[in-house]
């Protein structure tokens, strides 16, 4: 049995369903009839699990159930379908309500050996993309008929940066080009945990190389700084410390967090500083920008995707904000 979270309105992230299915179960409700309405409209559906009475989002997640792999266009429903029948696994797939007569989008729904706890969630992601490069594009069935050369790509068209943990899909409804398929035959699963401790590894020994270098960047300005002492220093001195410095420091960020009277709001990835005005669209509804540079991305943004999308350094954000000095 898969725990999975139901959504009648994606944009009601309060009110979920929790249900909990056999594979063949999912597999009858991802693919039940439905009638075409509009995309928000539409039955959404989650692998995961949350905590009781919370909303949907990534703090409140609780573990992921099921593997999901977004394909948007590149491969063929059909040869997908094969490919994964010859590496003997045990899987769905159907394709999506945007799904076109020139392209197939589709996704795949497979096992897991176990519950992924939400915050190791973005391993087993990555992990995802990684396997699916070794195993399935690398032996990728083309029928007699039809060559590589003809496709559109592959790999590129994997959604391979949905790794946060509460990440929902559309059921949607059949389209002319509907297809689906689910395959019981075999139990094969695969590796999730190896190619997730993979990731991590990488994930970490990228870390510490960002660390050090930022490291080596502080003490080298720093330096620089120390032999300005006595000396008038330029503006483009001080604005250069100023941005290096609310790029990789903790402590500059949490200050500059501070002066644009932003919440500090703690995170599966790490605290953000969110609620500060965005400089493009003036809302502050959905800004925020994380804590650590490092482990993070390093710059400030605006959630407003569709009608805005602002995103700037730290330093930019500063500056344009009268808050570039007193560090």
């Amino acid at each position: 049995m898969y725990n999975v979270t139901l959504f009648r309105k994606i944009w009601e992230p309060k009110n979920m369903v929790p249900k909990k299915y056999t594979f063949e179960e999912l597999y009858s409700f991802l693919t039940h009839e439905r009638k075409p309405v509009k995309k928000k409209h539409q039955v959404a559906w989650c692998p995961a699990t949350f905590k009781a009475g919370t909303s949907k989002n990534n703090e409140n997640c609780v573990s992921v159930n099921l593997m999901v792999i977004d394909v948007d266009g590149g491969y063929k429903f059909d040869d997908i379908h094969l490919t994964l029948q010859k590496l003997r696994l045990r899987f769905m797939m159907h394709t999506s309500f945007s799904c076109g007569a020139d392209y197939d989008r589709f996704r795949v729904v497979m096992p897991l050996h176990s519950p992924v706890p939400a915050d190791e969630w973005k391993f087993y992601h990555r992990g995802m993309v990684r396997w699916w490069n070794d195993y399935v594009h690398n032996n990728w069935v083309i029928p007699a008929n039809r060559h590589k050369k003809d496709t559109d790509g592959g790999l590129k068209f994997v959604d391979t940066k949905a790794h946060d943990c509460s990440r929902g899909y559309y059921a949607g409804y059949r389209t002319e080009y509907w297809q689906s398929a689910i395959h019981l035959d075999d139990d094969g699963i695969p590796d999730w945990d190896r190619y997730a401790q993979w990731e991590k590894r990488d994930h970490y020994a990228l870390l510490d190389q960002k660390k050090k270098e930022a490291e080596e960047n502080r003490k080298r300005l720093e330096s620089f700084n120390k032999n300005l002492d006595g000396k008038r220093k330029s503006y483009s001195d001080t604005r250069r410390w100023v941005y290096e410095m609310l790029k990789t420091q903790r402590d500059w960020r949490a200050i500059l967090a501070s002066k644009l009277s932003a919440k500090i709001v703690q995170s599966v990835d790490g605290d953000r500083a969110q609620g500060w005005t965005c400089p493009q669209c003036n809302r502050a509804d959905a800004t925020y920008f994380y804590l650590d540079g490092i482990a993070n991305i390093s710059s400030a943004k605006c959630g407003h995707l569709n009608s805005c999308g602002w995103s700037g350094s730290l330093g930019y954000l500063a500056e344009i904000t009268g808050n570039l000095g007193g560090f």
